[in-house]
C-alpha cells in the first residue's frame, strides 16, 4: 500500500516531515513493501483537472505550451502555482515554470472576520457567548457556513438571519432578534467580510501573472479548486479580474472540493506528476571556507588546526537557489571535513539554512536566513583507514581527518527533504536532521 498525504504547498520542510512522521506512528506505512509520501496540495489538484481537460474530446481542451494557473483556496491558506502544458497524449505532461506563491488567508478567515464583526458590533455580550455555542461546529456557524457557501448567487441581496445565539444585554439592536436571538447580517455586512480576504486571493494570482510577463508569456488559463473554490463570490471576483487581464474566465471544475485527494490518489495510481517543479526557497549550509581579505569581516576569521590557513566561520555554502528547476533526480553534494581525536565520537552537525530573498545573504547569523534544522551525521562504523591523521600543537596530539560529502535530495518521491552520505564516492554512515 502506498500512502499519500497532501499538504499546502507554503508549509516549511519541518512540518511536511512531521506530517509523515505521525501519519507512521499512526500505523501507515508499517508493513514490509508500504511506503507514505507527501504531496502539495496544489500539485494534486492541477493532476486532477489537467488530466480532466486533456482528455481527447474535452470542452475547453488543454493545448500544448498553454499556460495554466492553479489557485487552490482552502479553509486556512491559499497556494498558487503555474504550469506550462508540455504534453497532452498519450501521457499528460506538465511542468512548473514560475516559483509559485502562498498565503494565510482561506475560508476560515472570512469566518475570523464574521466573529470580530460580532465583537465590534456586540461587545462583550458575544465575548461572553461560550465557545461551544459560537465556535466552530456550534449551530451558529453551521448557519453562517450555509451563508457563505451560497453568498454570490441570485438571493443572496436579502438579509440573513443565523443563530440562535443568546446574548445576554443585547435588548434593542438594528443588527439582532432579541426574541428569537438571531444575528442579522445584511448583504453588505457579509460582502465586508469577504472583500479582505479575496482582495488578498487576487493579489497572489496578479504577482504570479506579473512573474509570467518576466518571462514574456502570459496566463492562458486559471483554474480555482479547494473548499474554498466553490464559493459564487470569489469565483465571480476572479473572474472579474481575468476579463480584465484578458484571460476569458476563472474556471471552477466540478467537485473543487474532492480534486485534491483525486489528485494524490491519481499520483500513486497513475504516476501522474509534474516533469519538474521550481524551488521555492535558496537551500544551503553553514560552513567554513577560506577567508577572504577585504570582504568577510576579521571577527569571522580564525586559523585552522588543520592546515595553519585563515578560514572564515558562519559563511553559507548555498547549494540550490530559489527559482531552480527541480526533478525526481535533483541532488546536491558539499564536501565536508570531521576533525577529531583518536578516542572522540566520529559523528558532525550541519546547519541547514534557507532564504525566500531574491539574493541571499553570504553569513548564516543574517536575520534574513532561516534555520532549518541540524543534519546529524554518524560516521562510528565508518572503516578508520578513511581517516587522515596530523599531529597537532605543542602537546604532540594527534588530529585524525575525514573527508565526506553530504547529499541533500530536494525531489525525492517521498515530497520530503532526504539526506545520504559518501566517502570516497561510496555511501558511507547515516545522516538525518532534527528540525529547529
Amino acid at each position: 500500500m502506498d500512502c499519500w498525504l497532501t499538504v499546502p504547498a507554503v508549509w516549511s520542510d519541518q512540518a511536511r516531515h512531521a506530517t509523515k512522521a505521525a501519519a507512521k506512528a499512526a500505523g501507515f506505512g508499517s508493513r514490509a513493501g508500504d511506503t507514505i509520501s507527501v504531496i502539495s496540495e496544489p500539485e494534486a489538484a492541477a493532476i486532477t483537472v489537467l488530466k480532466k481537460y486533456a482528455q481527447v474530446g474535452s470542452i475547453n481542451a488543454l493545448q500544448i505550451g498553454q499556460v495554466v494557473l492553479i489557485c487552490d483556496c482552502g479553509g486556512g491558506t491559499v497556494d498558487i502555482t503555474t504550469y506550462t502544458i508540455v504534453e497532452t497524449t498519450p501521457r499528460l505532461e506538465f511542468e512548473e515554470i514560475v516559483v509559485g506563491d502562498g498565503k494565510a488567508c482561506g475560508s476560515t478567515f472570512v469566518d475570523r472576520n464574521l466573529h470580530a464583526l460580532m465583537r465590534e458590533r456586540f461587545g462583550q455580550a458575544f465575548d461572553d457567548v461560550e465557545p461551544r455555542r459560537k465556535g466552530p461546529g456550534s449551530r451558529f456557524m453551521n448557519q453562517w457556513e450555509s451563508v457563505k457557501r451560497s453568498f454570490g448567487q441570485s438571493g443572496s441581496y436579502l438579509t440573513k438571519e443565523i443563530g440562535p445565539l443568546n446574548m445576554r444585554g443585547v435588548f434593542t439592536s438594528e443588527w439582532y432578534d432579541d426574541e428569537d436571538c438571531l444575528v442579522k447580517l445584511t448583504y453588505e455586512d457579509v460582502e465586508g467580510l469577504f472583500q479582505p480576504v479575496v482582495a488578498d486571493i487576487i493579489g497572489l494570482v496578479s504577482d504570479q501573472s506579473l512573474e509570467l510577463q518576466k518571462q514574456w508569456r502570459a496566463l492562458d488559463r486559471v483554474l480555482l479548486v479547494g473548499g474554498f473554490g466553490d464559493s459564487e463570490y470569489l469565483h465571480k471576483k476572479l473572474s472579474e479580474w481575468c476579463e480584465q487581464n484578458g484571460i476569458s474566465q476563472a474556471e471552477c471544475p466540478e467537485n473543487p472540493q474532492a480534486a485534491i485527494v483525486r489528485g494524490a490518489a491519481l499520483r500513486g495510481l497513475e504516476g501522474i506528476a509534474p516533469n519538474r517543479r521550481r524551488c521555492r526557497r535558496h537551500y544551503g549550509v553553514k560552513i567554513s571556507l577560506p577567508f577572504r581579505e577585504g570582504i568577510d569581516p576579521p571577527s569571522k576569521g580564525y586559523t585552522s588546526r588543520w592546515s595553519g590557513r585563515r578560514s572564515c566561520r558562519d559563511r553559507v555554502d548555498w547549494l540550490i537557489s530559489k527559482g531552480d528547476l527541480v526533478d525526481q533526480d535533483t541532488v546536491r553534494k558539499v564536501k565536508i571535513c570531521i576533525y577529531c581525536r583518536r578516542d572522540d565520537d566520529r559523528w558532525h552537525k550541519t546547519r541547514l539554512v534557507s532564504s525566500t530573498l531574491e539574493v541571499p545573504p553570504q553569513y548564516a547569523d543574517d536575520p534574513r536566513v532561516d534555520s532549518v534544522g541540524t543534519v546529524t551525521t554518524d560516521f562510528r562504523e565508518t572503516n578508520p583507514s578513511d581517516f587522515q591523521s596530523h599531529r597537532e600543537g605543542l602537546f604532540g596530539k594527534k588530529l585524525w581527518k575525514l573527508d565526506f560529502q553530504l547529499q541533500v535530495g530536494f525531489g525525492s518521491q517521498a515530497g520530503v527533504l532526504d539526506f545520504k552520505t559518501f566517502i570516497k564516492h561510496e555511501l558511507s554512515g547515516t545522516a538525518s536532521i532534527t528540525f529547529d
